[in-house]
């Protein structure tokens, strides 16, 4: 009887019918993980990347969940509990501002998207988009306790109103 490798370890395997290798990988949830490739390299190379994204907690599972659902999930679970109603309300009016990134699946967000959504934004204060970069931010560090994580995609991206100033030093000449 053949040996049986345990969950987390990932096979590879020949498909003859369609000349490809597949490799197959089970995650910590019991889900398998596979992709097709043509040589058993490139298969070896995506397992072994896999069983690193898995190790490290930074494997990001497909996922249909867009921006703005994410952000109104947020809202209602993490922060609803724990903040007044007026503050819930101004959260949402925040949210509202990130309608043109709404619709783009989470999974999908890159700097460059978010980026061109900071220069686009309408004329407002910069109290107004701290409150949006705030709340992008948040959104982008609470995926740690969904299945959806961004630490993969580090998100870089400027927004004129944080950039940091220099603090000049006075210093006293003491004689």
């Amino acid at each position: 009887m053949p040996k049986r490798n345990r969950n987390g370890a990932g096979s590879i395997v020949y498909e003859p019918e369609r000349k490809k290798y597949r490799a197959y990988i089970t995650d910590a949830l019991g889900k398998r993980i596979s992709k097709r490739f043509d040589s058993s390299d490139e298969a070896d190379m995506w397992l072994s990347q896999i069983k690193l994204d898995l190790y490290n907690n930074t494997y990001i599972p497909k996922s249909n969940i867009t921006v703005g659902e994410w952000v109104l999930e947020y809202l209602s679970t993490y922060c609803a509990p724990n903040i007044r109603a007026k503050t819930l309300i101004r959260y949402m009016q925040t949210a509202r501002h990130l309608e043109p990134i709404s619709g783009i699946l989470l999974q999908e967000l890159d700097a460059r998207q978010v980026q061109y959504f900071y220069n686009n934004l309408p004329k407002m204060s910069d109290s107004s988009k701290n409150k949006i970069h705030k709340l992008l931010k948040l959104r982008n560090s609470l995926t740690v306790l969904l299945p959806i994580q961004l630490k993969k995609k580090r998100m870089r991206v400027r927004l004129s109103c944080l950039r940091k100033r220099k603090k000049k030093l006075k210093t006293k000449l003491i004689l």
